[in-house]
């Protein structure tokens, strides 16, 4: 059960009992439910909640949390009638059809459910709750092209690894090897010790992992085949160094401009990556604009362009590479 939704319950309690002292015993049966949900006492849980839905049996919150205390109980015939009756009190709350949802896929009742969770992301279409359930009912149903657009809607309100590594076998059974190697490699991102995540970009990789590392004490690989001007080379190989440690700015500045280069499809995914880490670094900004362009997100690259020449003004051309960022950012407004 989410927090929020108890949340609100509690501060809409007092408007659904009859008196103060109602609410107030409401309340504390409430309170007791929480922590009995806490700690998976769903027994006295069921006997409060039903308790506080004498006094406020039209209250979403309340139907809603009962639904998880039944789906919980294995009584998937109760989660359902609880959710259902949620959806009928507040049928423009998101939260009450994926109770609904939820308490139907635990009844084992996959259609219904499929139908019911579009509905709520209908209403929320940015709720990760609503979206990982989504792609969950597509994958239980084998249809891979809602699961893979609901995974990447998650991923850009709430990314996880979990959601990358799925997007990632997605992909690969596609036949789209460079996406599924860009979407283990933002996976490794997120969670940059994980073994589990590193063999996966490893087995995606093969051997060019090792080609791409940096040589012993010599300049690494990817910043010398981008200066020799081998674009899709450099790309590989400063996306693994990106891998080793995130944190290199000039790796994914340069990162970028290759992949922009060789309008490489793993380009507009790239640049998501490298914004959510530097929002605000100049060279991040413009390389993000160009592969924004190359992989035809226009809105993305002037948005990305507009922030660079920001962040320029702001630090002056002061900046060493000031001119020929601004160079590059005319090429891609002329575009």
């Amino acid at each position: 059960m989410r927090l929020a939704v108890a949340l609100l319950l509690l501060a809409a309690m007092p408007a659904s009992a009859q008196s103060r002292a109602d609410a107030a015993e409401a309340e504390g049966r409430f309170v007791r439910a929480l922590t009995a949900v806490a700690i998976e006492d769903f027994e006295t849980a069921r006997r409060s909640l039903d308790a506080v839905l004498e006094a406020a049996p039209g209250d979403v919150t309340v139907l809603t949390l009962r639904a998880e205390v039944a789906t919980a109980m294995d009584a998937p015939a109760d989660a359902v009638f609880f959710a259902r009756r949620a959806t009928e009190a507040a049928p423009d709350r998101a939260e009450a059809w994926l109770a609904f949802a939820t308490a139907l896929r635990g009844a084992r009742q996959p259609a219904e459910a499929a139908s019911v969770i579009d509905r709520a992301r209908t209403l929320s279409p940015a709720d990760p709750d609503v979206l990982a359930l989504s792609a969950d009912l597509a994958a239980e149903r084998g249809d891979a092209a809602a699961e893979r657009d609901a995974l990447a809607a998650l991923v850009r309100v709430g990314d996880t690894v979990a959601a990358r590594l799925r997007l990632s076998v997605l992909a690969e059974q596609q036949g789209d090897a460079d996406d599924a190697l860009a979407q283990a490699q933002a996976a490794v991102r997120l969670a940059p010790n994980d073994p589990a995540v590193r063999r996966r970009v490893d087995e995606l990789r093969g051997g060019a992992r090792s080609a791409a590392s940096p040589t012993p004490g010599g300049e690494a690989d990817g910043p010398a085949l981008f200066a020799a001007g081998q674009f899709a080379e450099a790309a590989d190989a400063l996306l693994a160094e990106i891998d080793d440690d995130p944190r290199q700015i000039d790796r994914w500045a340069l990162a970028l401009q290759a992949l922009a280069q060789t309008a490489d499809p793993r380009a507009g995914a790239t640049a998501d990556d490298a914004l959510l880490l530097f929002a605000s670094v100049p060279s991040v900004l413009v390389g993000a604009a160009e592969a924004y362009a190359a992989a035809g997100r226009t809105d993305d690259a002037l948005a990305a362009a507009q922030r660079a020449a920001d962040a320029l003004d702001l630090l002056g051309d002061d900046l060493p590479d000031a001119p020929a960022l601004r160079a590059r950012l005319d090429a891609v407004l002329s575009r």
